[in-house]
């Protein structure tokens, strides 16, 4: 049957309004359905439900990022696009992204100037960089082409539900063969509900949470934060020398020096940075069914104790990656190098390839929740969404509650965490 697939289109609107027009046409040319904020009219109802809802039923998600960040989240300090991409990747939807290329042409109007936003969004590329296979584009004629070329693939490799012409139906057939299906099915039930009773047999799903190898944090000693307040000024007076500045006009110089809220701001991001760097290791986890029937509407909750901090997979590169702010003497940014988000990483081997993937997860209050929607008996997930810091030596333990809608009391059991 000849499948058609809805795919989400997600970017900033007024900067790349020709590049989404592009885009969806070349995604109807190949006769799919293109879902955007374009074709979201007024509704009652919240508009990120709305979105939330629009990318739940899709097939793919396609995210364009041109040199815009977009408008902000209120409270959230990210983008409503870049909420939308994690959304996508939490529920588990294929995502192509495209990347406008760094000497693409644009309208002055159509860049940030704000050095915060320079910033988020640059954070933000390297997000999506780290965690999915980007192309780039320097035109939206280009960039249609890569998306058709690019989506014809993911099609090929990874088909999805998508939609199915109800003339391809022969309706009456299909719901009579329906009927006697389910007679049979019910009947079946009945035989087994039968021989159960008679055998004692009751079925009932067993899950278990693992760690997918010992996690073993390898520590060092916390490297010193240095105090960037006289880090700073003494730059500026180095450079200011060097470029024969006398004392006597150096004030002006230090109002290029970055404000007291940048620097405790960066402080705060450069002690994360260290912690991380000192010792951290993959929470890597494998969640089986090793009962007798499926389980449904999985939770795992994870309680992590004093002495380690738990953080998203994702959020690894921007976590690990600092640009200095610019002072005005020395004339050019320095960035502090990140991590990828993969280094390190032992993969799962050839015989654990068809895992799939967690619904969801999140993390609050430093502990984590995993959502999945069911897990047949002796089948399995993954759940590769955290890496784990520890900076003290002794052996950690953490508490996970795995609860399930067939169990009447979760199941609680413990994984053991080493830093060395």
């Amino acid at each position: 049957m000849d499948k058609k697939y809805q795919i989400f289109i997600s970017s900033t609107f007024k900067d790349l309004k020709t590049a989404r027009l592009k885009v969806r046409d070349a995604i109807l040319s190949i006769y799919h359905f293109p879902v955007g904020m374009e074709m979201f009219g007024a509704a009652d109802e919240d508009q990120w439900e709305i979105i939330k809802k629009d990318i739940d039923e899709s097939d793919y998600y396609i995210l364009i990022i041109g040199k815009c960040f977009g408008s902000e989240v209120p409270g959230e300090g990210i983008s409503y696009t870049q909420k939308e991409f994690r959304y996508a990747i939490s529920q588990g939807i294929p995502v192509l992204a495209f990347l406008m290329k760094d000497d693409a042409k644009v309208a002055a109007s159509f860049q940030e100037t704000d050095k915060e936003r320079i910033k988020k969004l640059k954070e933000f590329r390297k997000e999506v960089e780290a965690h999915r296979t980007v192309d780039y584009w320097l035109n939206p004629d280009e960039l249609a082409a890569k998306v058709v070329s690019s989506l014809s693939r993911q099609i090929a490799r990874k088909p999805r539900p998508g939609w199915v012409r109800a003339s391809e139906f022969d309706i009456e057939k299909s719901h009579a063969e329906l009927l006697e299906m389910t007679e049979k099915v019910r009947a079946l039930e009945e035989e087994n509900e039968d021989l159960r009773a008679r055998t004692g047999d009751k079925r009932e799903p067993e899950l278990s949470v693992e760690a997918y190898a010992p996690i073993i944090i390898h520590s060092t000693t916390l490297s010193p934060v240095p105090d960037l307040h006289e880090w700073y000024k003494k730059r500026g007076r180095d450079e200011a020398e060097k470029l024969g500045v006398t004392m006597a006009t150096i004030s002006r110089y230090n109002k290029g020096l970055p404000s007291d809220e940048e620097i405790d701001e960066l402080k705060e991001d450069y002690e994360t940075r260290n912690r991380i760097l000192a010792g951290y290791a993959w929470l890597d986890l494998v969640i089986r069914n090793i009962g007798t029937s499926r389980a449904t509407d999985i939770t795992v909750d994870i309680e992590v104790p004093e002495g380690l901090e738990l953080f998203e997979t994702i959020d690894l590169p921007m976590l690990t990656e600092i640009t200095l702010p610019k002072h005005e003497v020395r004339g050019k940014e320095e960035t502090l190098p990140g991590i990828r988000a993969r280094e390190g990483r032992e993969e799962f081997p050839e015989g654990l390839i068809s895992l799939d993937g967690i619904n969801g997860w999140d993390i609050v209050d430093g502990n984590a929740t995993i959502s999945i929607d069911e897990i047949r008996h002796y089948g399995a997930k993954r759940c590769i969404e955290f890496f784990i810091v520890g900076n003290r030596p002794g052996i950690y333990v953490l508490k996970c509650k795995v609860m399930c809608a067939e169990f009447s009391t979760p199941v609680e059991q413990e994984i053991e965490v080493e830093v060395r």
